[in-house]
């Protein structure tokens, strides 16, 4: 008899605690804890590494819709012309604030020489807010590389395929600081 009132109380408790811990969860869901925090920080990252690819390309391609890309996207941004070697030589900034990531800064020059250009842009996040993953640069088919783990940070390198690689990519995520960047040297004459 003990044991039958032991079972009936533990079922009803049981049944009590059920639905608390269902509406924990389904609340948890839709305040965006739980399980759905993880996958809200990967697109967060997904898509800041999208901004940075798709930004730095346009940098290093010397495509002036870079401005307007930065401009529609929230950007405070600065084109400087008249520095160092100023007719062969330019730079670019801008920054803005991920929500839920962080401070994000592009910096990027274009050097001209006789027949070719050199550009370069970098993308950082200082102290990203969430996890940065590398993956969306790795998982591209235009380009080759290597990912190294070293404990909490992953450092990875690419290039271009073809037979002349003309774009090379850096990329790190350390617990203080994600960086991209991107290095491109353009034969004026083949394009």
């Amino acid at each position: 008899m003990r044991t039958l009132k032991f079972l009936i109380v533990a079922g009803l408790a049981a049944g009590m605690v059920q639905p608390v811990l269902a509406q924990s969860k389904a609340e948890q869901k839709t305040k965006g804890g739980g399980q759905e925090a993880p996958q809200e920080a990967m697109d967060l990252s997904a898509q800041m590494i999208e901004d940075a690819q798709n930004l730095c390309a346009l940098v290093v391609n010397n495509d002036g819709a870079v401005l307007d890309a930065l401009e529609s996207g929230g950007w405070e941004s600065d084109v400087t012309y008249d520095v160092g070697n100023a007719p062969f030589y330019k730079e670019i900034s801008a920054s803005v604030s991920y929500e839920g990531i962080g401070d994000a800064d592009l910096w990027g020059f274009l050097e001209e020489y006789p027949g070719y250009w050199i550009g370069y842009c970098s993308f950082s996040v200082p102290t990203p807010q969430s996890n940065v993953s590398l993956t969306p640069i790795s998982n591209r088919d235009d380009l080759v590389g290597n990912v190294e783990l070293d404990g909490s940070s992953t450092f990875g390198t690419w290039r271009d395929i073809g037979e002349k690689p003309s774009t090379f990519i850096h990329s790190y995520v350390t617990g203080d600081e994600f960086y991209y960047q991107v290095t491109k040297w353009t034969n004026l004459e083949e394009r």
